[in-house]
């Protein structure tokens, strides 16, 4: 927007205990870059790990926020774009994931937004398509979990569907994929299947060849959330060197 905003920020432990942090000018048409280790330096180690919220009282569509995690050591990187959490949101969520070796380690994270307390459900799955572990807990109001689901899910493609008992959908569930050895990294944003509009998907940044000199192997990975048989058609549109443009086609 063009007119300074005041951000509010507040940090939740992973307890779900509130921090609230001294208000946040950023200009109009402006932004700011924020070290958030100087937020948690002063509500102590119980809030290096847990949730963050912004308020501010400005229109809407005038505040965008992005997270970065960054390990220089081991070369990892993870980024997190903050939502809206809106009215009538989705009592279930569905994710997937991608191990590239057994080293990798696989996170889950399961955030309640609100003031009150929640019930998730929730079903780990590998690649047998009938096993599946089930477990129940319950959030207290602003309490984050962590669980580590590449222990028990017992191979290299694991998914997780979350039932729980909120409205207005509470829940952030967000999945972080790492590999230490590597320096492999990924974020996975669970979706919900009932708030679908289309039966086509679209993405971009698909690397083919090797990059610096490092042979790569695009993986996809799909699931079907549904009850009956699906059939999947993929396309790869690409442009060559010649500036023609083709197709490559799978099912």
């Amino acid at each position: 927007g063009p007119r300074p905003l005041e951000v509010r920020p507040t940090l939740f432990s992973l307890a779900g205990e509130r921090l609230d942090m001294q208000p946040v000018i950023v200009e109009g048409n402006s932004f700011r870059m924020i070290d958030l280790r100087e937020w948690v330096m002063v509500g102590g180690p119980s809030f290096e790990q847990g949730s963050i919220q912004l308020f501010h009282p400005g229109r809407d569509l005038v505040l965008g926020a992005q997270i970065y995690l960054v390990d220089d050591v081991h070369s990892l990187i993870f980024d997190e774009k903050l939502t809206e959490i809106t009215n009538g949101g989705p009592a279930r969520l569905e994710g997937i994931w991608w191990l590239p070796s057994a080293s990798a380690q696989a996170l889950v994270t399961l955030s309640n937004t609100s003031d009150a307390s929640l019930t998730v459900t929730t079903r780990l799955m590998g690649s047998a398509p009938n096993h599946a572990d089930s477990a129940t807990l319950d959030l207290a109001p602003h309490e984050t979990r962590v669980i580590d689901v590449s222990r028990d899910s017992r191979s290299s493609i694991g998914a997780l569907s979350i039932e729980h008992s909120g409205t207005g959908g509470p829940l952030v569930a967000r999945a972080m994929v790492q590999d230490l050895r590597t320096g492999y990294s990924s974020t996975v944003q669970f979706s919900a299947p009932q708030k679908g509009k289309s039966s086509r998907l679209e993405g971009a940044g698909l690397r083919l060849r090797g990059a610096s000199g490092e042979s790569l192997n695009p993986i996809v990975v799909t699931r079907n959330v549904g009850d009956a048989a699906t059939t999947l058609r993929g396309r790869v549109p690409y442009t060559t060197a010649d500036r023609s443009e083709e197709r490559r086609v799978g099912k």
